[in-house]
């Protein structure tokens, strides 16, 4: 009998070509997790015949099945160790995963002058476009009773939602949440992962210096840019980040979810602050719309930024940071809201 131990599991991820097509995983799709919640999701109904007081025969019927995974993965940053290629897969590992929770992607690297040997390379994620993307995720189990096999469960026709969450003083990290179509568990060959930088590529604890951009500024105002901080945070929060839900559909040819847009909250905790001309007073600013861009990272190196473009300030609550009376300051994203990630790639200076 082969036993599991809880931390021997693995997730891989791949984009699928269309939906009802499951992608063929490999070594390089593996996902370097923190941790990975994988249940079955099954919905029954009761038929109760009529009897006696006492009859209890009944028939439970299994009327769908289905597969949840969640899992979380540190903030990444671009992969500067390999050629520019054409999908934002070959940069960002976890493309195919932020795809599917509806985040249109695109790259591109920009060259410099030859005498300086540099490019600069952007990969971003916007929900600003109509996209129809699926993954097909694995979540492989290994045991060292059978040390060339694993346990596979896999997940087909995935969307999900990812939760962003950047604290001061902590590591940023990317949440994910997936639901996907049940397919029966089965023994594989084992294979090794390849998590190529996704270990070493990573954002650096999130501290004041890597704070180089936070501008608040109402609808209608142009943000100034890298090195701008027109306020001061502790916290962001922005749970489904993209704004889709998604709703189960059962069809004679297909099964899977159906997606919508739908309004999410965007939480700022700052310290409570003197009411004086030109500070940002929540009580002030009901209802106000805003547009948000916070950029971490390193100036002209390495950078990820989240900006959202219409959001309309409803609520704020006492809190506290150490000892400090603080605001969670809520906002509804009531528009469009872009993740981008930047790098700049050295290249050898050849005369």
């Amino acid at each position: 009998m082969a036993k599991f131990h809880e931390r021997a599991i693995l997730i891989y991820g791949k984009s699928q070509s269309a939906e009802g097509s499951p992608a063929t995983v490999s070594a390089t799709d593996a996902v370097a997790a923190l941790e990975v919640n994988y249940t079955d999701e099954i919905s029954s109904e009761d038929h109760v015949y009529v009897g006696d007081e006492l009859d209890r025969d009944t028939l439970t019927s299994i009327t769908d099945r289905s597969a949840k995974v969640d899992f979380s993965t540190l903030l990444p940053l671009v992969d500067v160790t390999e050629p520019f290629g054409t999908t934002p897969e070959t940069l960002l590992a976890v493309a195919p995963l932020l795809k599917a929770c509806g985040g249109y992607a695109t790259d591109s690297e920009t060259a410099d002058s030859p005498e300086v040997g540099k490019t600069a390379i952007n990969v971003t994620f916007t929900n600003n476009t109509v996209l129809n993307s699926f993954a097909t995720l694995e979540v492989r189990r290994s045991s060292a009773d059978e040390p060339t096999y694993e346990r596979k469960h896999q997940i087909t026709d995935c969307r999900g939602m990812v939760n962003l969450e950047w604290e001061l003083g902590k590591r940023s990290m990317l949440g994910f949440n997936f639901m996907g179509n049940f397919v029966d568990p089965a023994r594989v060959a084992q294979i090794t992962p390849n998590f190529g930088v996704q270990k070493t590529r990573i954002a650096p604890v999130l501290r004041a210096v890597n704070v180089i951009q936070a501008e608040l500024v109402a609808v209608g105002t142009a943000f100034t840019g890298i090195g701008t901080k027109t306020f001061c945070f502790s916290k962001l929060s922005a749970p489904n980040l993209f704004g889709f839900d998604y709703s189960r559909f059962i069809l004679s040819c297909l099964e899977g979810f159906s997606k919508g847009a739908v309004t999410t909250d965007v939480v700022l905790t700052r310290l409570m602050d003197t009411p004086d001309t030109g500070v940002f007073m929540p009580e002030n600013n009901l209802e106000g719309l805003f547009k948000l861009r916070v950029t971490i990272g390193t100036e002209d190196v390495d950078t990820v930024a989240v900006e959202f473009d219409k959001l309309e300030l409803v609520n704020y609550a006492n809190t506290a940071v150490g000892t400090y009376a603080a605001q969670d300051i809520t906002f509804k994203n009531r528009g469009f809201t872009t993740l981008s990630f930047d790098a700049v790639r050295n290249i050898p200076y050849v005369i």
